[in-house]
């Protein structure tokens, strides 16, 4: 019997939370140091692209398509 306070609908949405999260790490684990430095820099350090571009001295058009990829790829992989 659950508690009370466990609806089914939390419990749904907690076990839905920790899916997807283990299916990001998968997504992550595929991409090389390189790759997830970017993704790091982009999603986690909250910097923009220019910026991205500009502290990496990558090209601002190869931090574009890069990105545009990985958040297609990560997208696919994550909705299996």
């Amino acid at each position: 019997m659950l508690p009370r306070s466990m609806s089914p609908t939390i419990l749904q949405t907690k076990f839905t939370a920790v899916t997807d999260a283990a299916r990001w790490e998968i997504a992550l684990a595929t991409l090389n140091d390189g790759e997830r430095d970017l993704l790091r820099l982009a999603y986690f350090s909250d910097l923009s692209q220019s910026e991205i571009a500009d502290r990496t001295s990558i090209p601002l058009g190869t931090v574009k398509s890069r990105d545009a990829r990985w958040v297609d790829q990560a997208a696919r992989r994550t909705s299996r």
